[in-house]
C-alpha cells in the first residue's frame, strides 16, 4: 500500500512536468530503495546521482536525449485511450506505448511496412488484431473493437507492453533450451532477440522497461548472481529517465512502471495468501500445478491492477470494473496467439506445410478474444472517479496502513486500509464541495474546433452549454476530472456537429437530468441519435426562447435569443444566447450568432464581465456596436489549433484589442477557467497553459 501511495504521489507530480519530476522521482527511489541489479538493500547513491544529473539537465537546459521511437501510430489520443485500460489490471501495467520521435533511419519503416504486408497475407480475417498485437499498429482496428477492449480494461493486450515482451522472451528461452543451450545463454539469446524486436517497434517505453529487466536477469544468469527485483526495476526506471526525462511524465510510462512494481511487491505474497485462504495448509504446501497457475495469474492481475489504479484513474478518471475477469479470461488466449502469430509468419515465409492451418488457429484465438471482450464490454457500468476522490482514497488507505502497522496483524491492516479507501471515496464529493470557494465558475473546455462550456453554481451544480464534436466518453472523463459528476442541464445552442456532436455519447457516460435547445430541428444522424438517447434514458427535453429564465443556487439564467416566432435561414443565427448572472458578475454565451443577430440583441444587452466570442472568432461576428453594448473585460474564444477556417479572424482580434478586452483562447491556453464573485470581481487561469 505504501508503494502504491508513493508511486501515485510521484505520478501526480511528474504529470506537471518541469523540475518537479526529478524531485518526485528522487523521493520515490529513496523511499522504495531500488538498488542497482546485483545490490542488496542499501542506499542507492549512484542511482540518485544519475537521476539528479538528468533532472538538472532537463530542468535547466530543456535537454532530452530522446530514445528513438515512433511506435504509436495514432498520436497522443490513441496512447491515452490504451493507457486507460491499465486501470483495470494489466499484467504489467504497461498499456500504452510512449515513445519519442521517429528514428532517423529509413530501415525501420521499411521493415515495418514489409511486416504489415506479410501479416495481411497470412491473417486475412484478423490482420488488424495481429498488427496491433505484434507491431503496435492500431489504425486498422475497428472502433467498436477498440472500445470493447478499453471498457473491459484489457486494451493493454493489444498494445506493445512488458506482457508481450515477456511472452516472446519466454517462448524464445524455451526453444533455445530445447536445442541444448544453458539457462544463461538461452536468457542472453532471448534478450538479443527481444532488443531487435523493440528496435523494430521504435523503443516503446513499456517494452524498453521489460527489455532492461530481461537483460538484467540474463546478466545475473551468466554471472551466477541473483538479480534483486527492486534493483532491476530501479535501474530500468533510471535508464528511461536519464535518456528522456520527459517520458517519465507520460501516463503510459508511469502506468508501466507502477504495474511492474505491483508485480514485484505483491504477486508472490498474494499468491501465498490465496493458497492459504482457499485451501489451508494442504494447498499452501503442495498445490496442484493447475491450481497454482490459476492462483498465480489471479494474484498477478490483482497486483498490477491495484498498483496502476490510482494513477490510471487520476489521468483518465475511468475505472474498468471488469478488468480482472476480462484479463484472466483473455490472457491465455493472447498468450497462445502471440507466439502463434510469429510462428505462422515464419512458416509462411519458409513455405512449411501446415502454415495455413497454424495461421487459421491464431485467427480463431483472436476471434474468440474479440468476441469475449465485445460481450463483456456490454456489462461495463462505466464508473468514473474525479481526481479529488483518487487522491483522498489513496492517502486514506496509505494512512490507515501506516497507523495500524505497529499494533495490528497484516490482515487487519488490509481491512482497515480498505475501509479507509471506501470511506474516502464516499466522502470525496462532499469534501470537494466543502472546500470549493463560493464563486460562479465558467470552464471553457478545450474541445478543438467547437464549443463546450461548463457553468458551475456556488453550490457545485453544473450546466453544460454544447459538447463539441469529439468523443463523448473523453468529454465525460474531462468533466469528471474537473469534479463534474452530473449535469443538471445540457444546453445545445444549435444543431451543428461542432456544438452537439458528442452529446449522445456523453449521455451514455454521465447523468444528464434535462436537455434544452433553441427548437431548431435538423435531420442529421447525430441529432436523431441524441433525441433517441434522451428518449431512451427518460431525459426531458425543452425548447429555449427569448424571455425564458430560471434560477439555480442564486445564479440567474436568462435566454436572449432566439425568439419563439422568428425564423432564420442559417442554423447559426438560431443559436441560443444565454446570459448568466450572479450578483454583479455577468457572463454572455453567444453560440455562433452573426453580426445581424447581434444588432437585434443590442437593446437587450448590458455590460458583462465575460464574453464567449461568437462563432470561434469568425469575421462574421463580434461587431463594433455589439462590443460597445457589452463592454466585456474578458473574452474567450473556443477554437481549434491550426483550424482550416482561419479562426479567430484578425479583424475580430483587432476589434477586441481596440476595446481593451483581455483575450483568452483555447487553442493557445487549453481549457480556460474563470471564477466570478458576487461583487463582480473575478480570476482567470488556464490549468493546461498560461493565464493571468
Amino acid at each position: 500500500m505504501v508503494g502504491v501511495a508513493l508511486a501515485f504521489c510521484a505520478g501526480t507530480a511528474l504529470s506537471r512536468g518541469g523540475p518537479l519530476w526529478s524531485a518526485a522521482l528522487l523521493l520515490l527511489l529513496a523511499l522504495l530503495r531500488p538498488r542497482l541489479p546485483f545490490h542488496r538493500p542499501g542506499a542507492p547513491w549512484t542511482a540518485l546521482i544519475l537521476v539528479a544529473l538528468a533532472g538538472a539537465l532537463h530542468a535547466v537546459y530543456g535537454w532530452t536525449a530522446t530514445v528513438p521511437g515512433g511506435a504509436d501510430q495514432e498520436g497522443s489520443r490513441g496512447t491515452a485511450e490504451v493507457a486507460v485500460a491499465t486501470a483495470g489490471g494489466a499484467r504489467d501495467g504497461g498499456g500504452a506505448s510512449d515513445s519519442g520521435p521517429a528514428a532517423p533511419t529509413e530501415l525501420r519503416p521499411r521493415l515495418r511496412a514489409a511486416a504489415l504486408a506479410r501479416v495481411e497475407r497470412a491473417f486475412p480475417t484478423e490482420s488488424p488484431m495481429v498488427e496491433a498485437l505484434i507491431l503496435a499498429e492500431r489504425r486498422g482496428l475497428d472502433r467498436e473493437v477498440r472500445n470493447a477492449f478499453i471498457r473491459t480494461g484489457a486494451a493493454h493486450l493489444l498494445a506493445i507492453s512488458g506482457f508481450h515482451v515477456g511472452v516472446l522472451a519466454g517462448w524464445i528461452i524455451l526453444l533455445l533450451r530445447i536445442v541444448g543451450l544453458t539457462r544463461g545463454r538461452a536468457a542472453l539469446g532471448a534478450a538479443l532477440v527481444v532488443w531487435s524486436y523493440i528496435a523494430l517497434l521504435g523503443f516503446p517505453t513499456s517494452a524498453v522497461r521489460a527489455g532492461l529487466l530481461l537483460s538484467g536477469a540474463a546478466a545475473g544468469r551468466i554471472r551466477g548472481r541473483p538479480v534483486h527485483p527492486l534493483g532491476a526495476w530501479g535501474l530500468a526506471l533510471l535508464v528511461v529517465a536519464f535518456f528522456d526525462p520527459a517520458l517519465v511524465t507520460r501516463p503510459g510510462a508511469q502506468l508501466s512502471f507502477a504495474g511492474a512494481l505491483g508485480l514485484i511487491l505483491w504477486a508472490e505474497p498474494w499468491t501465498r495468501g490465496l493458497q492459504r485462504v482457499l485451501g489451508g495448509d494442504h494447498l499452501r504446501d503442495r498445490p496442484g500445478r493447475t491450481t497454482s497457475a490459476v492462483l498465480s495469474a489471479l494474484a498477478a492481475s490483482a497486483a498490477a491492477q491495484v498498483a496502476t489504479l490510482p494513477m490510471a484513474v487520476w489521468h483518465f478518471q475511468r475505472v474498468a470494473v471488469l478488468a480482472l475477469p476480462a484479463t484472466l479470461l483473455a490472457t491465455p488466449l493472447v498468450s497462445l496467439a502471440l507466439p502463434g502469430a510469429f510462428l505462422g509468419l515464419a512458416a509462411q515465409e519458409l513455405g512449411l506445410p501446415g502454415a495455413t492451418l497454424l495461421c487459421g488457429g491464431v485467427e480463431a484465438l483472436l476471434w474468440a478474444t474479440r468476441g469475449l471482450m465485445e460481450g463483456m464490454g456490454g456489462w461495463d457500468p462505466g464508473w468514473f472517479l474525479g481526481r479529488t476522490s483518487v487522491a483522498l482514497a489513496t492517502g486514506a488507505g496509505a494512512g490507515a496502513w501506516l497507523l495500524t502497522r505497529g499494533w495490528a496483524r497484516r490482515d487487519v491492516r488490509v481491512a482497515w486500509s480498505g475501509v479507509a479507501v471506501v470511506s474516502a471515496l464516499l466522502a470525496a464529493p462532499w469534501a470537494e464541495t466543502a472546500v470549493r470557494p463560493r464563486a460562479l465558475e465558467i470552464r471553457v473546455l478545450d474541445v478543438g474546433q467547437g464549443d463546450a462550456i461548463a457553468v458551475g453554481t456556488p453550490a457545485g451544480r453544473w450546466i453544460l452549454v454544447d459538447t463539441g464534436a469529439g468523443s463523448g466518453e473523453r468529454l465525460a472523463r474531462g468533466l469528471v476530472a474537473h469534479g463534474i459528476r452530473r449535469l443538471e442541464l445540457l444546453v445545445l445552442t444549435h444543431p451543428d456537429l461542432d456544438h452537439m456532436g458528442a452529446a449522445a455519447e456523453l449521455m451514455d457516460h454521465l447523468p444528464v437530468r434535462a436537455v434544452a435547445d433553441g427548437g431548431s430541428l435538423r435531420g442529421t444522424d447525430a441529432y436523431r441519435g441524441l433525441v433517441a438517447a434522451a428518449r431512451q434514458g427518460g431525459v426531458p427535453w425543452r425548447a429555449l426562447h427569448r424571455g425564458a429564465a430560471w434560477e439555480m443556487d442564486g445564479v440567474r439564467f436568462r435566454v436572449l435569443h432566439p425568439s419563439a416566432d422568428g425564423a432564420a435561414a442559417e442554423p447559426n443565427d438560431r443559436s441560443v444566447v444565454l446570459q448568466v448572472t450572479w450578483g454583479e458578475f455577468d457572463v454572455l454565451l453567444t453560440g455562433d450568432i452573426s453580426v445581424e443577430v447581434e444588432r437585434d440583441l443590442v437593446p437587450h444587452l448590458r455590460p458583462v464581465e465575460v464574453l464567449k466570442v461568437a462563432h470561434h472568432g469568425s469575421r462574421t461576428s463580434t461587431g463594433g456596436p455589439f462590443l460597445t453594448a457589452v463592454r466585456p473585460e474578458i473574452s474567450v474564444i473556443s477554437v481549434g489549433r491550426g483550424n482550416r477556417f482561419g479562426h479567430p479572424a484578425l479583424e475580430v482580434l483587432g476589434r477586441l484589442g481596440a476595446a481593451g478586452v483581455t483575450v483568452a483562447r483555447t487553442d493557445l491556453q487549453g481549457t480556460i477557467v474563470i471564477r466570478g464573485r458576487r461583487d463582480g470581481t473575478h480570476t482567470m487561469h488556464a490549468p493546461d497553459g498560461e493565464g493571468d
